[in-house]
């Protein structure tokens, strides 16, 4: 996946085995952190659906003003 900043920033990363050891240790953040990604999936997902909607609505309006200058 690619992604852009707008503005400075951290990016933290951690191992699948280290998530694995900190839900087993403390189940209600592993649930917790698991919510969390979902959301922000769906956050992805909607963006994604929200680009394609407006590339199509970009190309309808060019459509649009092609046919008025024919």
């Amino acid at each position: 996946m690619t992604i852009e900043c707008m503005e400075d920033g951290q990016v933290l990363t951690i191992t699948y085995e280290r998530l694995l050891e900190i839900y087993f240790q403390n189940p209600q953040f592993g649930y917790y952190f698991l919510v969390l990604t979902s959301q922000r999936q769906r956050l992805l997902d909607n963006n994604q659906r929200l680009q394609e909607n407006i590339s199509r609505l970009e190309a309808a309006l060019a459509q649009e003003k092609a046919a008025r200058q024919t």
